[in-house]
């Protein structure tokens, strides 16, 4: 009677495995939505802030299209940001995205080239934060100061 046996040590594959969820948890803390992009538009990874800002769990999220989901308001605004994610690497800005419930929001936005182990562009890294709120005020704030301006040209004409 033989025996045949093969042994492999994945311990390296585990930890690297364990180092993954540590890290995609690390993710998942942060108020930020963060989500990965390839380059046919498919969402690869979502994690716990874009489902709080944006309204879609990671399963419903993740294989669509950010298209599918409508995110963008105005898909015409995205066409700079690839380009230039294309050329630098990297591109932040202001960008007008959709919740699941159509509302607008206003993301400050940066997106990063993710590449493999080979150097390979394989997608975008997308990190953005609702300023929606912020940029109300701020809008509120200047038409106050407008209408204070106007009320003491106003006063010293008379």
């Amino acid at each position: 009677m033989r025996v045949l046996l093969c042994l492999e040590d994945i311990t390296q594959g585990v930890r690297a495995d364990e180092q993954i969820r540590a890290q995609a948890a690390l993710l998942d803390v942060t108020g930020e939505a963060i989500f990965v992009r390839d380059f046919s538009d498919r969402i690869t990874y979502w994690n716990q802030g874009a489902q709080k800002i944006y309204g879609w769990s990671a399963l419903e999220a993740q294989g669509k299209t950010t298209s599918e989901l409508n995110l963008y308001a105005d898909r015409a605004t995205c066409l700079a940001p690839m380009q230039a994610v294309q050329r630098n690497n990297e591109w932040s800005g202001e960008l007008n995205h959709r919740n699941r419930d159509g509302r607008e929001l206003i993301m400050q936005s940066r997106w990063t080239l993710v590449r493999d182990g080979q150097g390979t562009p394989r997608g975008i890294l997308v990190v953005g934060t609702d300023i929606t709120e912020k940029k109300r005020l701020e809008s509120q704030f200047y038409r106050s100061q407008r209408l204070e301006s106007i009320g003491t040209l106003a006063s010293g004409l008379g």
